[in-house]
């Protein structure tokens, strides 16, 4: 199974003026150990539905993650949250019982604190089914609630959460016309 890509595809420039995450090359390492490959199940009413996902980003520099700096207002400690999204190959796809739906971006969130002795703690990958326009802007509409828009962008999305201080996996949830459903891993990739 695939791994390791999204090592390539995540990047940053920080301007922190601290050594913190200032390695652009840095924060794409943490995301060498990330499969690209899970399967999953969900029960409903009429039986348990299987999903399995496969996806390749592609090796994208046209654009920088944004990074955010802050401090916690409850800890009183420095974090950094970064976003940013990446092309999918065209071999990516999600198979939810026996539909395949083609990908065409994954949009990632991720941080943890800014201090550089401690790695990132944690990475979301959003990944959906249907982006309109193709810029992986995220599920929500930043033009909502203007005339005529509607509140979601991505009508079928999954949502992956990592750890990255451990290496494993910490939950999954598919989000269907604004209906979220838990999904129980069955697999992943190494």
């Amino acid at each position: 199974m695939t791994t390791g890509i999204l090592s390539v595809a995540l990047t940053t420039a920080l301007a922190l003026g601290t050594a913190a995450y200032g390695d652009n090359t840095r924060l794409r390492d943490y995301f060498a150990g990330v499969p690209t490959d899970f399967a999953f199940e969900f029960d409903t009413i009429s039986g348990q539905v299987n999903i399995d996902l496969h996806f390749v980003p592609v090796q994208s520099v046209e654009h920088m993650p944004s990074v955010n700096n802050f401090v916690d207002p409850i800890t009183n400690r420095a974090q950094v949250e970064f976003f940013d999204h990446l092309p999918l190959k065209t071999e990516s796809k999600l198979k939810i019982g026996d539909q395949t739906y083609p990908l065409s971006c994954v949009r990632i969130r991720g941080g943890g604190m800014d201090e550089d002795s401690t790695p990132l703690q944690y990475m979301k990958l959003f990944i959906p089914t249907d982006d309109p326009d193709g810029q992986c802007i995220g599920p929500l509409n930043p033009e909502y609630p203007g005339e005529g828009e509607k509140r979601f962008r991505w009508f079928r999305y999954l949502v992956v959460s990592w750890d990255l201080e451990n290496h494993r996996f910490i939950g999954a949830e598919l989000f269907v016309a604004g209906v979220d459903y838990d999904l129980k891993i069955r697999s992943q990739g190494n």
